[in-house]
C-alpha cells in the first residue's frame, strides 16, 4: 500500500497509522490461514473476497456517532444524515482527484440544531460523545490495548451506546480483531443458515475463529458467497 499525505511532516506518521488501522493492515494476519483451514465455510467466504481485509470507520468517534444517528433509522436515511453533518461541519479534502467531505472531528462538531434532521435527544448524545472523545475516552489505541470485555464496558458507559453500538465501536471503529458481535442479528442469522445450526448458538462458531473473531464476522457480514 502506498499512502500520500499532504500535511505537516509531523502529522505524516499519524495519518499513515490511521490509514493502516482503517484497512486493518496493523493486524498481524499470519495466523488467519490456519483458522480458515479449520473452517471450510469461512474459507469460502474469504476466497470470495480475495485480498480483502476488514474495512473500519475513520475513527471510534465516527463509529459512535454513526451508532447514535442510526438508532431506529433505516441505514439509507442515517447515511444521508451523516453526510449532511459532514458537509456542514466537516472539512472538505481533495483525495484522488475528487472532493471528500469528512465527518467532523469532536472539536468541529459544534452545536447541532433541528435542521440536522436529528431529535433533541440524539443531538444531546452527539454533544456528549464529542466531550468524551476530547477527553480521550474514544481513543483507538487506548481501547485497542484493553481486553475486549473491558473496551466494551468502557464504551457502553458513553451516552446512547448500548450492546449493539458498543460492539460496532470496538469492532469496526477501534478495529479490535477478536470481537464476536453477538448483538448483530443479521450476522447470527447468516451463521445459522450457513452452518445449519440447530440448538447451537452462533457464538460457538465464532469461538473457533479466535483470535480473529472480528475478521470472521466481517467476511460473513460483507462478502456474498456462492450460497446466496
Amino acid at each position: 500500500m502506498r499512502v500520500e499525505v499532504e500535511a505537516h511532516p509531523e502529522d505524516g506518521p499519524a495519518a499513515v497509522a490511521q490509514a493502516c488501522r482503517i484497512l486493518s493492515l496493523d493486524v498481524d494476519a499470519c495466523g488467519f490461514p490456519a483458522v480458515m483451514s479449520q473452517d471450510p465455510v469461512l474459507a469460502r467466504r474469504v476466497r470470495a473476497g480475495p485480498g480483502l481485509r476488514p474495512i473500519l470507520f475513520g475513527s471510534p468517534w465516527e463509529a459512535a456517532c454513526w451508532a447514535v444517528v442510526c438508532h431506529r433509522f433505516r441505514v439509507t436515511h442515517a447515511d444521508a444524515l451523516v453526510r449532511r453533518i459532514a458537509e456542514r461541519r466537516g472539512r472538505t479534502l481533495h483525495v484522488g482527484g475528487r472532493e471528500v467531505a469528512c465527518f467532523p472531528s469532536p472539536g468541529d462538531l459544534g452545536e447541532l440544531d433541528a435542521s440536522s434532521g436529528l431529535s433533541e435527544a440524539k443531538r444531546s448524545r452527539l454533544a456528549a460523545l464529542a466531550d468524551a472523545a476530547l477527553a480521550g475516552e474514544l481513543d483507538a489505541s487506548t481501547l485497542r490495548a484493553r481486553p475486549v470485555a473491558e473496551a466494551l464496558d468502557a464504551v457502553r458507559r458513553l451516552p446512547g451506546i448500548g450492546p449493539f453500538s458498543a460492539e460496532l465501536v470496538v469492532g469496526r471503529g477501534v478495529g479490535h480483531p477478536d470481537l464476536f458481535p453477538a448483538a448483530e442479528t443479521h450476522l447470527t442469522t447468516a451463521l445459522r443458515r450457513s452452518y445449519g445450526l440447530d440448538g447451537v448458538e452462533p457464538v460457538t462458531v465464532g469461538d473457533a475463529w479466535r483470535p480473529y473473531r472480528s475478521w470472521g464476522a466481517f467476511f460473513f457480514r460483507e462478502v456474498p458467497s456462492d450460497e446466496q
